[in-house]
């Protein structure tokens, strides 16, 4: 896996968009010597997000295998919005 600094990538988005998007390359981009963020192909970033919503349901069935209360979606929409960083408007309460 490739590792470029932020300056590196400002200077060669344009190489580095194509090598991941043509050549399946994951690159990490650095700064002060720290992975701040990776480059991945799209594909997989949607493969990632399958994951997450894949995880997210198991977890909720476990709950109700389990017994538990079940969780208002609501909450569990809250959750998903604060795992991503996302407001989607909803607080998380339990």
């Amino acid at each position: 896996m490739a590792v470029v600094s932020v300056s590196g990538a400002k200077r060669d988005l344009s190489d580095l968009l194509n090598r991941v998007a043509y050549g399946r390359e994951r690159i990490i981009i650095e700064s002060r010597g720290k992975p701040k963020a990776a480059v991945v192909p799209i594909e997989d970033y949607e493969a990632l997000e399958e994951l997450d919503e894949l995880v997210l349901s198991l977890r909720v069935q476990a709950r109700i295998e389990d017994g538990a209360t079940p969780i208002p979606v609501e909450a569990i929409i809250a959750r998903y919005g604060q795992m991503h960083g996302l407001d989607l408007g909803l607080k998380e309460t339990r």
